[in-house]
């Protein structure tokens, strides 16, 4: 019942041309290369199944790859320097 009217308010949008957009559930992590920032990333990605992405920050882009290849979500890696 539930996706039907959900299915009939989609198809009412994008008759009427208007925008439709998805909600996406996201986890920013800072320094997440090394440290508690690591550790953090060690820890949310088998508890949270309900996100659609992390998105990773820190300085050494190597590390920072590292760090994304064990997830089992979908990264986006953002090697900056976050005090600039």
């Amino acid at each position: 019942m539930i996706y039907e009217q959900r299915d009939v308010r989609l198809k009412i949008c994008a008759k009427n041309n208007a925008e439709i957009r998805k909600t996406m559930k996201i986890v920013i992590i800072t320094g997440a290369s090394s440290g508690i920032g690591l550790e953090y990333v060690r820890q949310m990605d088998p508890y949270f199944s309900n996100i659609d992405e992390f998105w990773l920050a820190a300085r050494g882009r190597d590390k920072l790859q590292r760090a994304a290849e064990d997830l089992h979500h979908k990264v986006r890696l953002f090697p900056t320097d976050l005090t600039d």
